[in-house]
């Protein structure tokens, strides 16, 4: 097959480059029906998350031309190819599929072991499939990085300790304040992101934990789950101007947080307002760093608040490199199976897809 894979990571771009270029679930449908109408495009599979957007394709044949990828994916996003094209990567075959795998065990993670890029991967494969855009190949391709991530994440230490960005938010909150005992909290977003920092904020004596969602009832029903106090998004600006710390964790187009009304917070605070954005894109305005009083934070900055269990994790990717490369040679194999079915060199019976499946 002819696979590839073009993409803009953390390691390639800054946060405010890679916020230009995530995609809405609205986007990704717009991008994949655009890539379905190439004729070189057998199947195609975006995958958008804070930290990465990637294009999987399936060609119709190698060494085909693929710059009309970038060409629709900066139309959709309102953005001059020129100005952003070199923070991409391309890789394909064998290095597009080692680099997937790569990412669904959290070995490309900002977070090493990151877990919650796995249900990230699946749900970009089901969007994929809803679109009919999902081959046989890729579908084999993503039944095997699952597998590789179970096997990774069950027989190694790699998702050892708090593995998500908003551990790793919380994680950064405490040594920046010393300790959160004693701390009133907001979180921004009652969504997974937000729920996992909650769950991590509960582990310490906080004086107050509030939650906040645009959408109330969400807020209520992750505050009783946690025993947290649910808050109106009218309350915003009021609260800012209490709590120590403030977790952002919400999907919107736009900032939630704006200079203009938090500027007058060095004159009413006696201490310092800790903000940590992990949205993308981010929903807290940048400028706001320039104000005194105000230490704001986004999840580039999160990256290495770990230690204790980072070197445990470290420890453990010789392992989960190893995994990777008997996976990749299965899907070799099974690839290779698919491709003399179809080509009738094996015998097709209701036993065959049984054979390109099973222990995936």
């Amino acid at each position: 097959m002819s696979l590839i894979i073009i993409g803009i990571s953390h390691k390639t771009a800054p946060i405010h480059v890679r916020e230009k270029f995530h995609l809405s679930s609205t986007q990704q449908d717009l991008l994949l029906s655009k890539l379905k109408l190439r004729l070189e495009v057998l199947g195609a599979v975006v995958i958008s998350t804070c930290n990465r957007v990637e294009i999987y394709l399936h060609l119709l044949k190698e060494n085909l031309d693929v710059s009309f990828v970038l060409e629709e994916l900066f139309k959709i996003k309102k953005q001059e190819l020129k100005s952003c094209q070199d923070y991409f990567y391309q890789m394909q075959d064998k290095g597009a599929i080692e680099h997937l795998f790569k990412v669904i065990v959290g070995l490309d993670s900002l977070v090493l072991g990151e877990k919650q890029i796995i249900g990230q991967v699946k749900e970009a494969f089901e969007v994929a499939s809803n679109a009919g855009s999902l081959t046989g190949n890729l579908n084999l391709l993503n039944r095997l990085a699952i597998r590789t991530a179970k096997i990774a994440h069950s027989e190694t230490d790699i998702g050892y300790g708090g593995t998500s960005v908003s551990w790793a938010a919380v994680n950064f909150a405490e040594k920046y304040l010393e300790n959160l005992d004693g701390k009133e909290v907001l979180v921004l977003g009652s969504g997974h992101m937000g729920e996992l920092a909650v769950k991590r904020l509960v582990k310490s004596s906080l004086k107050k934990l509030y939650i906040m969602n645009r959408t109330r009832q969400k807020a209520l029903v992750l505050a009783e789950k946690f025993q947290a106090e649910p808050v109106s998004f009218f309350e915003l600006t009021k609260l800012l101007e209490k709590v120590d710390l403030c977790i952002c964790a919400v999907d919107a187009p736009h900032y939630v947080i704006e200079k203009e009304a938090v500027e007058s917070f060095p004159k009413k605070r006696s201490s310092e307002l800790l903000l940590i954005d992990i949205s993308m894109p981010r929903n807290i305005d940048p400028t706001i760093s320039n104000l005194d009083n105000i230490a704001l934070f986004f999840i580039d900055d999160l990256g290495s608040t770990l230690e204790k269990s980072y070197q445990r994790r470290k420890l453990a990717v010789k392992d989960v490199e190893s995994i990777i490369q008997q996976k990749i040679k299965e899907f070799d194999l099974k690839s290779k199976k698919m491709q003399n079915v179809r080509n009738g060199e094996l015998t097709y019976s209701s036993d065959s897809p049984k054979l390109i499946e099973e222990n995936v």
